[in-house]
């Protein structure tokens, strides 16, 4: 599910900014601002009934601007993101962004967004074995 959720984000980001990268595995080192970073924070999962669990994932995405003009760029992007990841595509389903936030970091801009959706796990065993039906004279 969080392999879908962070493809979706990379496919909205790649369309909203076009020639801007965007990384969702970790870079030690080389690379290219400016560019995005797609990071899963965590992932919080709660029971409902039967086998049906809520999960509530929290990504964050850096956004490291490398222009001159770096606070007036930092919130052109940062404003565009509110829209553009309001919703997601994931196979199956649409997600909505919430609890969307930004935070001006000391190298980078922090967008923090949280998907939620149900799914379902099915059971392992058999629930009720065969019956056989004996017949008896009376």
């Amino acid at each position: 599910m969080i392999k879908d959720i962070i493809e979706a984000i990379a496919v909205k980001l790649a369309r909203e900014f076009g020639d801007i990268t965007v990384y969702s595995e970790k870079v030690e080192q080389g690379f290219k601002s400016p560019c995005f970073s797609i990071n899963c924070e965590s992932i919080n999962n709660q029971l409902y009934r039967g086998k049906r669990y809520r999960t509530e994932n929290n990504i964050d995405i850096h956004y490291y601007s490398g222009t001159a003009d770096e606070r007036e760029d930092n919130n052109d992007v940062m404003t565009r993101l509110f829209k553009c990841l309001e919703y997601i595509d994931i196979p199956g389903s649409v997600l909505r962004g919430e609890n969307m936030k930004m935070e001006i970091q000391e190298d980078h801009c922090s967008f923090k967004v949280s998907y939620c959706c149900f799914y379902f796990t099915e059971e392992d065993y058999e629930l009720m074995g065969e019956m056989q039906h004996v017949n008896k004279p009376l």
